[in-house]
């Protein structure tokens, strides 16, 4: 099929050799943007819009700390604080967050244990705590959360995080609320490798305030923070009293995901530091498409796409259209994908539909190596929910590959996992996803463009791309380093 430039969107993905992951959850960027109003006050704001992105964090990392067991925070948040939800269905909320982070002694996994204060509006307070472990870009996690743990804006709370060496886990105070997270629920997920805490070794403390999940309109948060000390194992580390954040004591940054408007190239570019990870990605998603059992996605690979992988590697460039489904009985969610994907020396189609429930996710997936598909040609990458046979089809190109929700339910059944009732999910949202993935190892970089020509959905088409800009009506935006 031809297509004229006039019609062409393009995205951009490019990911140098990053060396390490840094705890999924703890999702640390490198961008400073923010403004401290005062030596220890963290003052952040964002309300939504087409590009506002969902968060804006501002993160204090203590330094010249290498070997403790407990980092502890006395703090308030402001009565000034303010979070607004735009719908029932919003989570809109202001958080703050007391880690321990860790390496392992061969710099390439993640461990993190979290405690964290939300305030979620109308003077609620919740309390959240996880531990999780990361390796070749994949992390798992245990957590417990508490609802409506009492306490009012201006009050003084103490959120901390403490390593029991006694019993092997780490204890979380959020206020008046205590919770505890072992080393062996985690080591009994699936994923987690049968990991050995002792093989891992302090690498930050850190403390960040952070106005989240600002995705519809109606949304908004504005967060102030005041930090009154810090200190590590009962020992005092900072009182603020110095009339400026010491930099002998903290480094400071800010990520805010908001985006400008997007012209019809959009460019993510993550360079090398020491404690990246693995993935880049940009990720499209439909705005007002609330029911559809199909998502159909025209596009090429521009011949500008590029990828460097050692001889080991599971390096790759992907394109992902993707179906997302949330149930109605439970807090799990459903996904189904088709996934264009580029080696460094062909192509390949894979696919998969997956359950996730609780940070544990049970999948069933196909692939096709070597496919007819060459940079510069317009392929169709689509997935197709067939009620009617119970079973996902997913077209990549050439490649069809048919799942059935059958054979998933066979490998929830192998883990133990429970069963799955489609019935009880409705559709939550579609999904286009660019990513160079895996670049994992020294030397290895990527770089993919794909240029969309056309979307559909149960074949009305959705966007042509006939305007110069994304229409911010139709499309929300979001670049990610994992």
């Amino acid at each position: 099929m031809m297509i004229s430039k006039s019609k062409l969107l393009i995205f951009t993905v490019s990911l140098l050799f990053l060396t390490a992951c840094n705890g999924g959850s703890s999702n640390d960027n490198d961008a400073d943007t923010g403004t401290d109003t005062s030596q220890h006050t963290i003052s952040l704001s964002k309300s939504y819009t087409a590009f506002s992105g969902d968060d804006v964090r501002r993160q204090l990392k203590s330094i010249g700390i290498t070997d403790v067991k407990n980092i502890s925070v006395d703090l308030s948040m402001d009565p000034t604080s303010t979070v607004e939800r735009g719908g029932d269905d919003s989570s809109a909320r202001l958080e703050t967050d007391v880690l321990l982070t860790y390496r392992d002694s061969s710099n390439s996994g993640g461990f993190a244990a979290a405690s964290r204060l939300l305030y979620v509006g109308n003077d609620k307070f919740d309390a959240y705590s996880y531990i999780e472990v990361c390796s070749d870009g994949e992390c798992v996690y245990v957590e417990k959360y508490d609802s409506d743990i009492g306490g009012s804006l201006g009050d003084s709370v103490n959120v901390s995080v403490t390593y029991d060496d006694a019993n092997q886990e780490f204890v979380h105070t959020i206020g008046s609320t205590t919770q505890r997270n072992t080393l062996g629920d985690l080591q009994a997920l699936p994923g987690a490798g049968g990991f050995n805490f002792m093989d891992y070794s302090l690498q930050d403390t850190i403390v960040r305030g952070g106005v989240r999940k600002i995705r519809q309109t109606g949304d908004s948060g504005s967060l102030v923070l005041e930090l009154h000390s810090v200190s590590h194992d009962g020992n005092l580390f900072d009182d603020f009293s110095s009339d400026t954040l010491n930099p002998n004591k903290w480094s400071a940054e800010t990520n805010d995901d908001a985006q400008a408007p997007q012209s019809p190239t959009v460019t993510v570019v993550k360079e090398f530091t020491t404690a990246s990870e693995d993935d880049n990605e940009t990720d499209l998603t439909p705005i007002g498409v609330t029911d559809a059992n199909n998502i159909s996605v025209d596009l090429l690979v521009d011949p500008s796409s590029t990828l460097t992988k050692a001889d080991d590697s599971n390096a790759r460039l992907e394109v992902r259209a993707q179906l997302r489904y949330s149930s109605t009985s439970d807090d799990s969610e459903f996904y189904a994908a088709s996934n264009l994907q580029y080696n460094g020396s062909s192509f390949g189609a894979s696919s998969f539909i997956e359950k996730c429930s609780n940070g544990e996710c049970v999948v069933t997936s196909e692939y096709t190596g070597n496919i007819a598909v060459s940079f510069g040609e317009t392929v169709t990458i689509s997935v197709t929910y067939d009620a009617a046979n119970q079973q996902f089809i997913h077209n990549i190109g050439p490649a069809t590959h048919v799942i059935s929700l059958a054979t998933l339910q066979t490998k929830l059944d192998e883990a133990a996992a429970g069963s799955l009732d489609f019935t009880n999910y409705s559709f939550n949202r579609s999904l286009i996803r660019s990513e160079v993935k895996n670049i994992e190892q020294e030397g290895e970089s990527g770089s993919l463009t794909i240029k969309l020509d056309k979307v559909s959905h149960d074949g009305v088409v959705y966007d042509e791309f006939d305007d110069e800009f994304l229409d911010p009506n139709k499309w929300s935006v979001r670049n990610s380093g994992n």
